[in-house]
């Protein structure tokens, strides 16, 4: 059969149209369907470089922070004890070598102690250092004495005493929800005999030593330190104690025996943070 020009211009439009067809679902439409998914791939890991590069941005101002962040923790840690607290001249502790803790062992916390007992000139009847132990230190916080009668809910038209209320016991409440700190302890009680002065003196140098250092308890056995309330006088018999350069420490010489319990505070040291 014979085509006529029409029809084979017809005729190779058509074939033109198939292979055209058959090269884009052959060979166009797969490359296409893989730039797709190459598209899609690359956004992806456009988005997570984006990520990364935000944290890359941050690391000056976390490092910053960080370093913050352990400067204010070293502040704090001086306010308790460690093995540095106690040294010879050189500077060298002479307690052990570990940062970890302070007193590892009760005759180191004897050494420490008996510094200031000894410029305090008390004179040691016994002594009792404790082992090391863990503790738990609670929030300190006043609550405050609020009415909540039926009264007052009949006067609280407007809720403004309820809203005064609240507001009192805000800071005592947000306080009280804080988880209690974990931390080590060693307690130390000793006997002694000694003046009210130099007793006194001692009990100040402890309590203005910026140190994680309490007085747990003391025990006077005579509050009246040898002297008759009644002449203002010392009573016969009544015990004497001379003065740290070995005189007699005058009209205050009269002495007592107490019982004087402390509790010294220690914690972890922390260790200088890997930053780079």
């Amino acid at each position: 059969m014979k085509l006529n020009y029409r029809d084979r211009i017809i005729l190779l439009i058509v074939i033109a149209v198939v292979i055209l067809a058959g090269g884009f679902f052959g060979l166009v439409k797969p490359r296409y369907n893989d730039i797709k998914e190459n598209k899609a791939q690359r956004d992806t890991i456009q988005a997570e470089w984006d990520g990364l590069d935000a944290k890359i941005q941050q690391i000056p101002t976390l490092r910053d922070s960080i370093k913050k962040t352990k400067a204010s923790a070293d502040e704090l840690t001086k306010k308790f004890y460690t093995a540095s607290d106690y040294t010879d001249k050189d500077g060298k502790s002479l307690l052990n070598d570990s940062k970890i803790i302070g007193f590892m062992k009760p005759y180191q916390l004897d050494m420490y102690m008996r510094t200031m007992i000894d410029e305090a000139n008390l004179k040691v009847v016994s002594m009792e250092a404790g082992e090391i132990s863990d503790t738990t230190l609670d929030y300190y916080y006043y609550t405050p004495v609020v009415p909540t009668t039926a009264i007052l809910d009949l006067a609280d038209l407007n809720g403004n005493y309820t809203a005064e209320i609240n507001k009192k016991l805000e800071e005592s409440n947000a306080i009280s929800e804080r988880v209690p700190e974990s931390l080590f302890v060693q307690q130390y009680g000793i006997s002694v005999k000694a003046t009210k002065d130099d007793l006194w003196a001692f009990m100040k140098t402890i309590s203005e030593k910026n140190k994680a250092i309490r007085i747990d308890s003391i025990s006077i056995a005579d509050t009246n330190f040898g002297y008759d309330p009644e002449t203002g006088k010392l009573a016969t018999g009544a015990e004497t104690m001379k003065n740290k350069n070995g005189e007699n420490a005058g009209k205050d010489s009269g002495i007592s025996q107490a019982t004087i319990v402390l509790n010294l505070y220690s914690v972890y040291e922390l260790d200088e943070p890997v930053l780079e």
